[in-house]
């Protein structure tokens, strides 16, 4: 079980390395898009959350 344990635990590392590598070589206008996206449903919510009398 021990050894089993370390094969699975660095092919985990293995696929979250591959991830990281590849989302360095993203699409900037993508990158761009999806990150204004986020931005407005964070804004969205936030506003939400605040008061009403807050504005």
């Amino acid at each position: 079980m021990g050894t089993n344990y370390k094969i699975i635990l660095s092919m985990l590392g293995v696929v979250v390395f591959y991830c990281l590598s590849n989302k360095k070589e993203f699409n900037n206008k993508d990158a761009i898009k999806y990150e204004r996206k986020r931005n407005k449903r964070r804004k969205y919510i936030e506003l939400q959350r605040k008061p009403s009398n807050w504005y």
